[in-house]
């Protein structure tokens, strides 16, 4: 998510991953979710400064109840595009 914690908490994960500590995983890239409709700008940025380190990002929209109802009904754009560069991502 994109706040300050979890933030702090990918940078640390890509760290790692750039270390070698995962072993011979692959990483095909990094989703960052917007915890308000309307995020601050510095918090947009800093997920694309953290997200730079991984070989793709993937800033995704606030849905609105998603933490509460499970799956809605419909997915922002962004989703598809995320899962359609995963598959393209997977075939190679």
């Amino acid at each position: 998510m994109c706040t300050g914690r979890g933030l702090e908490a990918l940078r640390a994960l890509l760290a790692d991953w750039n270390a070698g500590l995962f072993g011979q995983t692959i990483l095909m890239g990094v989703a960052v979710t917007m915890p308000l409709p309307k995020t601050p700008r510095e918090l947009r940025k800093g997920a694309l400064l953290v997200g730079s380190a991984a070989p793709a990002l993937w800033r995704l929209p606030f849905i609105r109840g998603l933490d509460l109802d499970g799956f809605p009904e419909t997915y922002p754009r962004a989703y598809a595009r995320m899962l359609a560069d995963l598959e393209a991502g997977g075939k190679a």
